[in-house]
């Protein structure tokens, strides 16, 4: 079958979007899980960051979040110990810096995206255990054009797993032309997030996501060391004040 990420058919996308929430539900051995902690992640979470003065997440949404991605994806349990470790203040810090970053930034295809995405990323990976894929998982929480870093979405649009940062400001290049290309053809606004979650749907259901590449647990191994216990550069200390 030819890759949904070739083509810009709005219908098959649409269709494949369709099926998203039985796709989270079908992962193997992890799908009753993942279903209502992706809702969480979809609905819930956006609305608690943005109902807060200045929006944040706080360090049980961190814990959460992380479980959220590792029952997405691969399971490592030491982020998850991070996590629970954190520092709620540097957690809320770290996250208030990273989507003011998000929140100044105007425009499509500019040089102000990738400074904007990437500095957001910088603040959220000081945390110890939140690497780019991390990081990118809670800015898209807060602004579904920014995408979630998955596996699917990114041997798709990429054709590899590279976690780093540059790569997912990539990736949210990539993305969001996919979304514009959509838009024009369906004459309905895509988002980021749809064509992500499309992506993801098609690869766990076998429908031509990627690249002819259907399974990806065979990368480059680059994931393992940047998502283990070694993911994010280091503990934040108190020298971040809440700002």
């Amino acid at each position: 079958m030819a890759s949904l990420w070739a083509g810009d058919d709005s219908k098959r996308w649409q269709d494949t979007l369709d099926r998203y929430e039985e796709a989270c539900g079908a992962v193997p051995k992890k799908g009753d899980k993942l279903l209502p902690l992706d809702r969480w992640h979809r609905n819930e979470l956006p609305a608690a960051i943005r109902g807060r003065q200045p929006p944040h997440v706080t360090q049980p949404e961190l814990v959460k979040l992380v479980e959220w991605k590792l029952t997405r994806g691969k399971m490592r349990p030491n982020l998850l110990k991070y996590s629970k470790e954190a520092d709620p203040a540097a957690v809320e810090a770290a996250s208030t810096a990273a989507f003011q970053h998000l929140a100044e930034f105007t425009g499509s295809h500019t040089p102000s995206l990738v400074k904007s995405v990437r500095a957001a990323l910088d603040e959220l990976t000081v945390i110890k255990g939140v690497g780019p894929a991390t990081a990118a998982g809670m800015l898209a929480a807060y602004d579904e054009s920014i995408p979630i870093a998955s596996d699917e979405a990114m041997v798709a649009a990429l054709g590899g797993k590279d976690y780093t940062a540059a790569k997912v400001v990539q990736l949210t290049e990539a993305l969001r032309g996919k979304a514009a290309s959509l838009s024009a053809d369906s004459g309905r606004q895509w988002s980021v997030k749809e064509v992500e979650q499309c992506l993801f749907a098609a690869t766990v259901s076998g429908g031509g996501g990627g690249s002819g590449l259907e399974k990806v647990d065979g990368s480059s191994g680059k994931r393992a060391a940047q998502d283990d216990g070694s993911e994010g550069k280091g503990t934040v200390a108190a020298r971040r004040k809440l700002r």
